[in-house]
Order: structure tokens, then sequence, then C-alpha cells
């Protein structure tokens, strides 16, 4: 018989976005990007511009891999603890 995680392709809670989701966003979020950086450089052979593009693609690829999912948590890892210097 399939669980219910099984069968739930999909998130659990409304703020949640499945990795698929994420990975299509960031695609056209590349895309957008390139299509912005090679219209105002006036071409496409620019070396230094597929480079920084295909870097970029990657720290944000590895940074999604990285950081949960977990709205909740990343919310309490980023509020500020009592006895923390400002």
């Amino acid at each position: 018989m399939e669980t219910n995680q099984e069968r739930n392709t999909g998130s659990d809670q409304p703020g949640e976005v499945s990795r698929a989701k994420l990975v299509v966003r960031l695609i056209i979020y590349i895309i957008i990007l390139g299509v912005i950086l090679f219209l105002s450089a006036g071409r496409v052979d620019w070396i230094m511009g597929w480079a920084w593009l295909g870097i970029h693609g990657v720290v944000v690829l590895i940074s999604m891999i990285i950081v949960p999912l977990d709205p909740q948590l990343i919310e309490e890892r980023t509020q500020i603890k009592e006895g923390v210097k400002k």
C-alpha cells in the first residue's frame, strides 16, 4: 500500500515549493539574466559574460541544494538570539 508521502509529490504546507519548481525557476532566472546581460553588451561572443553567467548559475544551484526547503528553519536561523552583539 502506498503511503501519503509517496503519493504526495507536492508540498504539504502552502509556503513550501518543490525542488522541481525551484529548478524551473532557476533556469528561467538564468535565461532572463543572460538575455539582459548579453543585450546590454550588444554581443553574444563575450566570454567573460558566459563565464559569469555559468559561475552564478552554479552558485545559485548549490545554494538551493544546501539550503533546506524548510521556511520555519530558515526563519529560526535568521533571528537574532539573546546575548549576541549587534
